[in-house]
C-alpha cells in the first residue's frame, strides 16, 4: 500500500469513528435546526471552510508533516554517525595517579585528590574560624596545621597552629598514604599490627595470579611444542617440494642440453654440406671456364675457316630462339626465387604461404622442356633445403636475401650458354641424338 493510500485510509476511518461517537452520543445530523443541545467541547463542531481563523486540528499537521524525499541508505547513515569528528577520542595520555592509585590524564590533577583535598581544606578553615571566634580576627602571623601525632617545630614558635583532632578521618597532606601492608609507622592502640585488610586481597590475587601464571605457562608449552611439530613438518615437506623441484629442473636442464647439442651438430652438418657444396660449385664454375674458353678457341677457328665459320653462325641463329627461351626462364625463376626467399626471412608470411611458392616453381619446372633438359628441378629442392641466408631485419632489398641460389641463377646462365654451343655443334656434326631444335 502507498503512503498516499494509507492516508486516505486513516482519514476514512477516523471519519467512521466521529459518526459512530455522534451516533453513541444520540447526536445526529438529522436534528433540526431549531433545538440547541449544550455538549462538551470534546465533541466534533462543524467546520466553517470561510472561517480562517481557525485553529488547524492535530491530525492534519500530522497528514501534512514535512517528509523526506528519499530514504536514506543504512551506509550513509552509519558513515555520518561513525564520522571520526563525531566520535570520542581515544586518549593516549593516561597513568595512574602516584597517590591514591587512580587515573587520571599526564600533566593534570588527580580528581580524587582534590576532592580530598578539598574537604580536608574545609574543616580547616572551620577549624581556624573556631579558634578565631568571629570575622576580621585573624592574627598576622604565619598558620602551620598540624595532624594528628604531630609536635611543632622549633621553627613554629611564633605562628599560628592549626590542629586536626584524631576523630577527623582524612589524608595527612604531609605524609601522604603508604598503599602496602606494612604495620602503621605512628604510634596509636594498633600501630604495630599488620593492615590485614589488604593483607587478604593480595594473598588471594597473589594465588590467583600463581595459578594463571602456572596455566597459562602450560598452554605456553604445549603451544610452542605443537608449534615446534608443525615447523618440523612443514619444513620435512618443503625440503621434500625443494628436492622434487631440483631433480625435475635437473631433468630438464639435460633434456634441453641434449637437444641443444643435438642442433648444434645438425648446424655443423649443414655449414659441412653448404662448404663441400661451395667448393663442388667452385670446380663446376672452373670446368665451365674452361670449356667456355675451349669453346671460344674453337669458335674463333671455325670462324677463321670460311665455310665452317658461315656454317657455324647459321647454327647459332637457329639455336637463338631456345637460348630466349631459356633466358626468359631463368628471369622469371629468378624473381621467384627473391619473392620465395623473400617468405622464408620474414616474420610474417606464414610457412604455408612459402610452400605453396616452392609447389608451384617445381611444378612449372618440371613441365617446362626447356626446365628438364637443363635439370633445374633437383637443384631447386637444393636451394630449398639448404639456402637458409637471410639479411638484417633492416634491410630493403629483397636482392640481398639467399646466397646459394645467386651462385645456382650464375651455373644456370653458364649452363644455358654452353648448351646453346652443344646444339649448335651437334647440328654441325649432324648428330642432333633426341635433342630435339625448338
Amino acid at each position: 500500500m502507498s503512503l498516499s493510500g494509507f492516508i486516505r485510509f486513516l482519514r476514512h476511518s477516523l471519519r467512521r469513528l466521529e459518526s459512530s461517537c455522534v451516533d453513541a452520543a444520540g447526536l445526529g445530523r438529522s436534528l433540526g435546526p431549531a433545538l440547541a443541545v449544550h455538549g462538551p467541547s470534546l465533541l466534533p463542531q462543524p467546520q466553517h471552510i470561510g472561517d480562517h481563523n481557525s485553529v488547524p486540528s492535530f491530525l492534519d499537521s500530522i497528514f501534512w508533516m514535512a517528509a523526506p524525499k528519499k530514504r536514506r541508505t543504512i551506509e550513509v547513515n552509519r558513515c555520518r554517525r561513525r564520522n571520526p569528528n563525531k566520535l570520542i577520542e581515544v586518549k593516549t595520555n593516561i597513568e595512574p595517579c602516584p597517590e591514591c592509585g587512580n587515573l587520571k590524564q599526564k600533566h593534570a590533577l588527580c580528581g580524587f585528590c582534590y576532592e580530598k583535598v578539598q574537604k580536608e581544606t574545609a574543616l580547616i578553615r572551620k577549624q581556624i574560624q573556631t579558634m578565631e571566634g568571629r570575622p576580621l580576627n585573624a592574627p598576622s602571623v604565619e598558620t602551620v596545621v598540624l595532624y594528628e601525632n604531630e609536635a611543632p617545630a622549633d621553627a613554629d614558635k611564633n605562628k599560628r597552629i592549626v590542629e586536626l583532632f584524631k576523630g577527623v578521618s582524612m589524608n595527612n597532606l604531609n605524609d601522604p598514604p603508604r598503599w602496602n601492608i606494612r604495620p602503621d609507622p605512628h604510634g596509636g592502640a594498633d600501630g604495630s599490627k599488620w593492615n590485614y585488610a589488604l593483607l587478604v586481597p593480595m594473598l588471594g590475587l597473589a594465588a590467583f595470579r600463581w595459578i594463571w601464571t602456572r596455566e597459562s605457562q602450560r598452554q605456553i608449552q604445549e603451544i610452542k611444542v605443537q608449534y615446534d611439530r608443525d615447523m618440523a613438518t612443514l619444513a620435512r615437506d618443503l625440503e621434500l617440494k625443494y628436492k622434487d623441484t631440483l631433480t625435475e629442473n635437473r631433468r630438464t636442464a639435460a633434456l634441453l642440453e641434449l637437444e641443444l647439442e643435438k642442433e648444434r651438430q645438425r648446424v655443423q652438418g649443414y655449414r659441412k654440406a653448404l662448404v663441400s657444396q661451395s667448393q663442388q660449385l667452385l670446380e663446376e664454375r672452373k670446368q665451365l671456364q674452361k670449356e667456355r674458353e675451349e669453346l671460344e678457341k674453337e669458335k674463333r677457328r671455325a670462324l677463321q675457316s670460311g665455310a665452317a665459320g658461315i656454317a657455324l653462325n647459321g647454327a647459332l641463329q637457329r639455336e637463338e630462339q631456345w637460348h630466349q627461351r631459356a633466358t626468359a626462364l631463368l628471369q622469371e625463376l629468378e624473381l621467384q626465387l627473391v619473392e620465395r626467399q623473400e617468405a622464408f626471412c620474414s616474420l610474417l608470411v606464414p610457412r604455408e604461404r612459402r610452400l605453396e611458392m616452392e609447389k608451384n616453381l617445381l611444378l612449372k619446372v618440371a613441365k617446362d622442356p626447356v626446365g628438364a633438359e637443363l635439370g633445374l628441378e633437383e637443384d631447386l629442392r637444393d636451394i630449398f633445403k639448404n639456402d637458409r641466408h637471410c639479411a638484417d631485419l633492416l634491410n630493403m632489398d629483397k636482392k640481398k636475401n639467399g646466397k646459394l641460389m645467386w651462385l645456382y641463377l650464375r651455373y644456370w646462365q653458364l649452363q644455358v650458354t654452353l648448351q646453346k654451343h652443344k646444339r649448335a655443334e651437334d647440328a654441325l656434326k649432324g648428330t642432333m641424338g633426341n635433342v630435339k631444335c625448338p
